[in-house]
């Protein structure tokens, strides 16, 4: 299915001029993305509209609030529309507050993936107006500026614990800095996973041990850590690093086409960048979805790997 829509997307390149189907989808993705996120904040203040069958991390129509976390943060650059459009202050306005909205839900989500790639966006958008500065003026500093309030808005705003906030997470300031620490449980938990996805690669280095077939095999590199208490309780379904897991499970070869893919479309996005503005977005969703794959595995989410396409 996922051939599918990438092909019709193609079709619709040829159909449409760049700039014109690039607004359409920017605009399509953010309208979306904007629903998503209301439901999602509605939901942290014990408002479920649409009864979405959740657990205890409630995450919009993702019903997990990594899945929707890591979405929300993929779409959040093709609200950069607003930027592009001189003479249309609704479509600026409309994208500015969806941005606002949607950044508000992926601080609210507390997703640490998130922050990082949100960080990394920061660094990029700097970069890219820095570069652009002499091109575009006084017009490109205004945006710039913008974006900024909108985040530090968020932020403001994000720092408030709703009522259905994950308990270990209500602060914040914790969860961002325990991104940096190597004892918190889950930094330790991924750092074992990544270590065990390295031995198996080096047990099977040419053809790895097959797609899917990581969570059936890190039992024999780490059987004793399971007990009657914890075995229906686990997170070992892959290393929560796509890189690591294709590397393992499809060996040398594979994670080689595999990179080779990503980056040939990485220096295509990128060029397009330097001549047209409405591109940033995607090559941005782009490098958001490559970093997020160092600290999960977006490849096994649909709604990601659609926006991917």
């Amino acid at each position: 299915n996922l051939f599918i829509f990438a092909f019709l997307v193609f079709l619709l390149f040829q159909i449409y001029e760049f700039e014109k189907f690039i607004s359409y989808i920017s605009f399509t993705i953010t309208l979306v993305c904007l629903i998503f996120s209301i439901l999602g904040i509605l939901e942290f203040f014990n408002i479920n509209l649409l009864n979405f069958q959740t657990n205890t991390r409630p995450g919009s129509t993702l019903s997990i609030r990594n899945f929707a976390s890591e979405y929300a943060i993929i779409a959040l650059p093709f609200s950069l529309i607003f930027c592009s459009k001189k003479n249309n202050k609704t479509i600026k306005i409309f994208s500015a507050l969806s941005a606002l909205i949607i950044l508000v839900f992926i601080f609210f989500c507390r997703t640490r993936s998130s922050y990082v790639v949100l960080f990394i966006y920061f660094i990029i958008l700097t970069i890219f107006f820095l570069y652009r500065k002499i091109t575009f003026g006084q017009n490109l500093i205004k945006n710039y500026a913008i974006i900024i309030l909108i985040i530090i808005i968020s932020f403001i705003i994000g720092i408030y614990s709703a009522p259905n906030i994950d308990k270990e997470r209500k602060n914040l300031n914790n969860t961002v800095a325990s991104i940096f620490d190597i004892n918190y449980p889950e930094n330790t938990a991924r750092i074992n996973y990544w270590k065990t996805a390295a031995k198996i690669f080096l047990d099977e280095p040419v053809t790895g041990i097959g797609t899917g077939s990581w969570f059936g095999i890190y039992p024999n590199y780490n059987g004793n850590i399971y007990t009657d208490e914890n075995v229906l309780k686990t997170s070992e379904l892959n290393p929560h690093n796509d890189y690591l897991e294709v590397l393992s499970e499809n060996g040398i070869f594979g994670f080689t086409f595999y990179i080779i893919l990503l980056f040939t479309v990485g220096i295509r996005l990128l060029t397009e960048t330097r001549s047209r503005f409405l591109a940033l977005p995607v090559f941005l969703s782009y490098s958001g979805f490559l970093f997020v794959s160092f600290f999960s595995f977006p490849k096994d989410n649909v709604s990601l790997m659609i926006l991917f396409s």
